[in-house]
């Protein structure tokens, strides 16, 4: 009986900690061997861009025209979808005639003379 507080901490050390941690890296290990080329992808350190080339280990990523970057397999962080341009999600309707986004009347927030 004395026994039954020790092995319910552990199953639940193992139920909070250790199953979680399992499957993010079953999840991780499934997007690496799924890269291939043409995939939008974001690295760990928060670079966008496209998979222009792979190897076993290594892909090639193109950041923006002309701009190549090789990085491990296991830094990509997720696929991403293609991104939307500020004009296509409609957020060039909510800028005012200087382009900062202030909707008020007050052509110069702050200056209260």
């Amino acid at each position: 009986m004395a026994y039954l507080p020790i092995i319910l901490l552990i199953g639940l050390f193992y139920l909070l900690l250790i199953r979680p941690q399992q499957q993010r890296v079953k999840a991780q290990r499934a997007l690496v061997s799924s890269l291939s080329v043409g995939d939008e992808i974001v690295t760990i350190g928060g670079m966008f861009g496209t998979i222009v080339d792979l190897d076993d280990d290594a892909v090639v990523v193109e950041a923006g025209p002309g701009v190549r970057l090789r990085f491990r397999r296991v830094a990509i962080s997720g696929k991403v979808g293609p991104v939307v341009p500020d004009s296509a999600a409609g957020l060039d309707d909510a800028r005012d005639d200087h382009g900062n986004g202030h909707l008020d009347d007050d052509p110069h927030p702050g200056d209260d003379a």
